[in-house]
């Protein structure tokens, strides 16, 4: 007789999700942050409690994860929040610990400590781009893209910057405001254009949206003279032919991507070396790592951003399927 036995996670509590890249396999989907308890199993049965861990960013893709202890986790997450408000208290003139603080709140789902401090730093620093930056990115990372745009705007009033227009023109493109948007990608263009043109993609794809073809078209040609080389990518052929078609129909290409008030995230950056990968999951070892991972510098914008790619539109209505994104050229 074959007998299963082994440990594995059961029960999920204090859950959350959210549409996101996962950074290891880099597919779009619902990452999962909660609480579980790791059990000794016969034939999947549990039998006896191992331990408590928080689950962070459970991919439903690669099927990795991260992992830590819950008493250290809620213990890291009590010592960062309150080092971060210390911080604050200590140096109020210190854009650098507002923002410090602001990526704490956020990356520990403290939603109200974030929520009660943000206008009051935004206000406080006023005259600082960074800080206005970051409680924008925060809101577009919470889908609170009426909030982000207003201190996008805030920001460039401040500091007129490329990466700045691009994060407020990504909300204006989500937000279905196709016109408003495509003044702020003026600047994408040339050899140095290549990095930038999934925003045009989200550009094209907000004018389908609308059904206005003809701009949809254009923006694409203005992809093509960027990069030629898409010229040759199928899913970029595909999507020129689904606008030809459309233009002659005169429909709408209604997309999942526009009129969306989800959050949208951008990449984020490489993993501490404390991160371990395992078979399954990304154990983190220490309180640091934990730190380095949630209490990281927010950007605005969608996958569409840095993927740079036609495959990195999620889909049109009633098609959810995830695709991954890639460099072409």
């Amino acid at each position: 007789m074959i007998i299963f036995f082994g440990v594995r996670n059961y029960g999920k509590q204090n859950a959350e999700s959210r549409n996101d890249v996962c950074e290891m396999c880099g597919a779009f989907g619902k990452l999962q942050t909660f609480d579980t308890a790791k059990c000794f199993h016969i034939f999947w049965i549990p039998l006896i409690p191992t331990g408590r861990k928080r689950v962070i960013d459970a991919c439903p893709n690669c099927k990795q994860q991260r992992e830590m202890g819950l008493r250290q986790y809620n213990k890291t997450r009590a010592e960062s929040v309150t080092n971060a408000i210390k911080a604050m208290q200590e140096s109020p003139d210190d854009a650098d610990a507002a923002i410090s603080a602001l990526q704490t709140f956020i990356g520990f789902g403290e939603l109200d400590k974030f929520e009660a401090s943000a206008g009051a730093l935004a206000d406080k620093h006023a005259g600082n781009a960074d800080v206005q930056k970051q409680i924008a990115a925060t809101y577009a990372y919470l889908g609170k893209s009426d909030d982000a745009m207003q201190y996008y705007g805030r920001a460039l009033t401040i500091q007129d910057d490329p990466e700045t227009r691009e994060q407020l023109a990504v909300e204006l493109l989500r937000d279905g405001r196709a016109a408003d948007a495509e003044p702020h990608l003026a600047h994408v263009a040339g050899e140095t254009g290549k990095d930038q043109i999934g925003v045009l993609y989200l550009l094209a794809d907000a004018y389908a949206h609308q059904g206005a073809h003809d701009n949809s078209l254009r923006t694409l040609e203005r992809i093509e003279s960027i990069n030629p080389l898409v010229q040759e990518d199928k899913e970029h052929l595909k999507l020129r032919k689904s606008y030809e078609k459309a233009r002659k129909s005169g429909k709408p290409l209604r997309s999942t991507n526009i009129g969306s008030r989800s959050g949208v995230k951008q990449e984020r950056p490489g993993l501490p070396a404390d991160l371990v990968l395992q078979e399954d999951l990304l154990q983190l070892t220490s309180p640091e790592a934990l730190r380095l991972h949630l209490a990281r510098p927010l950007r605005a914008g969608a996958t569409i951003l840095h993927q740079g790619h036609p495959g990195a539109l999620q889909g049109r209505a009633g098609n959810e399927q995830p695709r991954r994104g890639r460099h072409l050229g």
